[in-house]
């Protein structure tokens, strides 16, 4: 005869047990496919992502994880000499670019951006990084003025900045002043930041400079393209 399994009733619990693959990225030589599995945490109630490798020239064997904490790691681009992805970790709170060699080892901090940075985009000689940061005009200015401070000493140094910029950003808002529209999406107020393109130089020895801006003025881009001798980027407003 043939048996029939009793059919099983999704459960919330069965939420916990899926994993979705998002942001396939091929390296340059098309040996290896990076990719993104998001899972959701049980404790935090929230969704946590991590970075996977997987090698196309031996499909039997498993995946493996790239890599690991409680925080996500996500958007990961290849090097274009192959040998190392840059990516976004949420590990220090905002979200910042790192760099990891592909044998593995500690991640590289590549931007120290006070309101995070995200959409790492290599320039095809390797040699520079751009990507996004929100930045309003007062930022601006100080950047141009060059009282920007650098990156933070430690993970301490770093939360006591995060807090301090906290604790200037509630004080602003007490009581908010609305100048612009749309002044809202959704439930979270504007705070007046525009997305800003910027250029940090790398080497493959793990030097990197000081990053430059290379956009102004009131308005967000959200898209970086290198021409392919390097002396250009193409965006969008």
């Amino acid at each position: 005869g043939v048996l029939i399994m009793p059919k099983k009733l999704i459960t919330p619990e069965d939420l916990y047990q899926l994993k979705h693959v998002e942001d396939p990225q091929v390296s340059p030589d098309g040996r290896w496919v990076a990719y993104v599995v998001r899972t959701l945490d049980r404790l935090e109630n929230a969704y946590v992502r991590h970075i996977w490798l997987h090698d196309l020239t031996a499909p039997h064997r498993l995946p493996r994880q790239f890599t690991f904490g409680a925080k996500s790691d996500l958007g990961p681009r290849w090097r274009p000499d192959g040998r190392a992805l840059a990516f976004v970790s949420l590990r220090g709170g905002k979200p910042q670019i790192y760099q990891i060699a592909l044998d593995g080892g500690e991640a590289q901090a590549l931007t120290h951006q006070a309101n995070g940075a995200t959409n790492p985009t290599w320039s095809p000689d390797g040699r520079q990084l751009a990507f996004l940061s929100n930045v309003h005009a007062d930022e601006r200015t100080a950047e141009d003025q060059g009282q920007t401070p650098g990156p933070p000493d430690d993970a301490l140094a770093a939360r006591h900045a995060r807090e301090r910029q906290e604790d200037e950003e509630a004080r602003k808002a007490d009581p908010r002043v609305i100048k612009t529209l749309p002044y809202r999406t959704g439930t979270a107020y504007s705070d007046g930041r525009h997305q800003h393109i910027y250029v940090v130089p790398v080497s493959t020895e793990g030097i990197v400079g000081t990053p430059r801006r290379i956009t102004d003025g009131e308005q967000s881009y959200t898209h970086i393209e290198w021409f392919p001798d390097c002396r250009a980027i193409l965006s969008s407003q």
